[in-house]
């Protein structure tokens, strides 16, 4: 999970406020988060461990932006516009 102490969040925050507005659209992003899971692995070793550990990271990471982020729109949405009918036969029953 992404929730290191406060005090170790000041070494990546002080690159990241200044990466994060500059990244315009997808690609950018997709690069920037590539890039530093590489040298993760460059830093760390080639290693099936590590690869792993990165690609871990990466799902990890993108796995909590969508139950903090999209979990609750996607709840919205249900509440405007109703659930599935077929969700409710399989699963709430």
């Amino acid at each position: 999970m992404p929730y290191i102490k406060k005090p170790d969040r000041i070494i990546f925050d002080k690159y990241l406020n200044e990466i994060g507005p500059n990244t315009t659209n997808k690609g950018d992003l997709n690069y920037c988060v590539t890039q530093l899971a590489l040298h993760y692995i460059k830093a760390h070793g080639k290693s099936y461990t590590n690869i792993s550990e990165a690609a871990s990271a990466l799902v990890d990471a993108s796995d909590e932006i969508k139950r903090r982020l999209l979990g609750p729109c996607e709840n919205q949405k249900i509440k405007e516009n109703g659930d599935l009918d077929l969700y409710h036969e399989l699963f709430l029953r």
